[in-house]
């Protein structure tokens, strides 16, 4: 597995920084079906590189008029570490749906970032997609509040908070295996 957090420290070291960009370059790469260009400059007029993550990689498709945008920000504990929504943009006399992937550097968005990714490239229904980013957002929403929900309970009581989340987790699996097998 590919891992993010080792670039941690992108936004202060310039050497972190390139090599960041060509991890999310060649994740873009590899979850291509087809040819992409650069879809979002990198660099002022003058040459001199963006060193702020946005965009840390972009891709344009022009063939599907599909864009990806990836922003990476730093660790923020207060944020989920995922964001993602669309925007049209013109171009070229062309409307384009860009997708925007808001990352920090941790190991567990990595996979998500390639669902994520995944799913846009090969949906060519924009309807699909915007109800994907919508659930997704949502999901993200509802575990921020969740992980809040469990934080308080654990400073009140550890081993009970413990206990409720492991049932939970249980009920919520067990759940899912009857939706599965209701659904085949």
């Amino acid at each position: 597995m590919r891992t993010l957090s080792k670039y941690e420290n992108f936004l202060v070291d310039e050497e972190a920084y390139f090599a960041n960009r060509q991890f999310w370059n060649d994740t873009i790469d590899e979850v291509s079906p087809e040819p992409h260009e650069q879809w979002v400059t990198t660099q002022f007029a003058n040459g001199v590189d963006f060193l702020d993550g946005n965009p840390i990689a972009s891709a344009l498709y022009k063939q599907w008029g599909k864009a990806i945008r990836i922003v990476q920000v730093a660790n923020d504990n207060s944020a989920f570490p995922i964001r993602i929504w669309l925007d049209f943009v013109e171009y070229q006399e062309t409307k384009i749906l860009e997708l925007v992937v808001l990352v920090q550097p941790r190991d567990e968005v990595y996979q998500r970032v390639i669902e994520v990714l995944t799913f846009f490239l090969f949906q060519s229904d924009s309807k699909k997609i915007s109800k994907y980013v919508r659930a997704f957002n949502a999901f993200n929403r509802r575990a921020a509040s969740l992980k809040q929900s469990v934080d308080a309970m654990r400073s009140i009581s550890p081993v009970a908070t413990n206990d409720l989340i492991k049932s939970t987790i249980e009920t919520i699996y067990n759940q899912g295996l009857k939706r599965k097998k209701q659904s085949t």
